[in-house]
């Protein structure tokens, strides 16, 4: 045992309390989710997506809901949230989701294997994680994952999906009708309803084609 010790342990003995000087806590790292996320190919991102743990919803997943479709399309449309089949496939716009995109695409003469779908969030929650906190963390994903594609059109579906990409909290009643444009995205941006509010609301779907028809039109 050293001399230090030895003596510690001496003046613990009689009684003395002695201070020791701790060393300084490490300072915590907080990432910058405005950062550009850095990768050369769509394969890579998709590396960096799957091991992600950016939000909470990193923890409730199965699988990372990436995307799918051309990676040469001429449309990429982004949903909002991954369902739970979508997180059980590690697919986008599965069951009546899709059915029903793919009503929409072939009333245009589209087929699904002709665009490129995702999301703004890339992890399914069960309902426990923070939807802005995830849609703020995955922003950066999404927008390389524009750039990588180089699309002609981005379709936005749903209020989220609108207000995260563009950096708006307009209603999505103001941001429809017309197209809009954000940094690093060359293509025009156009915004509809989500899936699931036409799926419940059958009198959107006439807003939903007049949608369809301007994102076929701006380029």
């Amino acid at each position: 045992m050293s001399s230090t010790a030895n003596r510690l342990k001496y003046l613990d003995a009689i009684g003395v309390q002695v201070w020791e000087e701790r060393a300084p806590p490490t300072p915590q790292v907080v990432e910058n989710f405005n950062r550009p996320i850095d990768a050369q190919d769509l394969f890579q991102l998709q590396a960096l997506t799957n091991a992600c743990e950016r939000c909470e919803s990193s923890q409730s997943r199965k699988n990372v809901v990436f995307g799918h479709g051309s990676t040469q399309a001429d449309w990429l449309i982004v949903g909002e949230f991954p369902s739970e089949q979508d997180d059980r496939q590690a697919a986008p716009f599965t069951q009546t989701r899709g059915q029903l995109l793919d009503a929409m695409l072939s009333s245009l003469d589209i087929k699904r294997t002709d665009v490129y779908l995702t999301n703004s969030v890339k992890c399914y929650s069960s309902g426990a994680a923070d939807e802005a906190a995830a849609l703020i963390a995955c922003r950066q994903y999404l927008l390389r994952q524009i750039e990588l594609v180089q699309p002609k059109v981005v379709l936005l579906l749903g209020d989220k999906a609108a207000q995260s990409l563009l950096n708006s909290n307009k209603e999505i009643i103001e941001l429809r009708g017309k197209s809009h444009a954000v940094e690093n995205v060359s293509a025009p941006i156009v915004v509809s309803h989500s899936l699931d509010y036409l799926l419940l609301t059958g009198l959107a779907k006439k807003q939903a084609w007049d949608d369809l028809k301007l994102a076929n039109s701006v380029f």
